[in-house]
């Protein structure tokens, strides 16, 4: 279990890192974009090859796909949050922040059962 955790955490790291980096960096052009998503795209490979084995791994322990993919998401967002913050410098209303968590986290539960 510890390395599909690892896994889908790198997966989800790599991703949230891509997306925020994007943000600081290229233009809202369409031309700026398809670039950036062409050069980073053996990042992008290499993040979903691990969320893929992450899983399918997961899948074969928990038998609850959908629990998987919560999971997964509340993993992406703490991240895309972490690297908000210490990336683009960017100030979160902590009220909002700790709702949609909280409901990320209902959700997972929900599906657990």
């Amino acid at each position: 279990m510890p390395l599909v955790a690892l896994m889908v955490t790198m997966g989800s790291a790599l991703l949230s890192f891509l997306v925020v980096w994007q943000v600081k960096t290229v233009p809202p052009a369409v031309g700026a974009v398809a670039r950036y998503n062409l050069i980073v795209l053996p990042l992008l490979y290499c993040a979903n090859v691990l969320l893929g084995g992450g899983f399918v791994k997961a899948h074969t322990l928990v038998k609850n796909l959908p629990l998987v993919a919560a999971g997964q998401s509340l993993v992406y967002n703490v991240l895309l949050l972490v690297f908000s913050v210490l990336v683009l410098g960017d100030r979160l209303p902590l009220a909002r922040s700790l709702a949609g968590f909280l409901l990320i986290a209902a959700g997972a539960a929900v599906l657990a059962r």
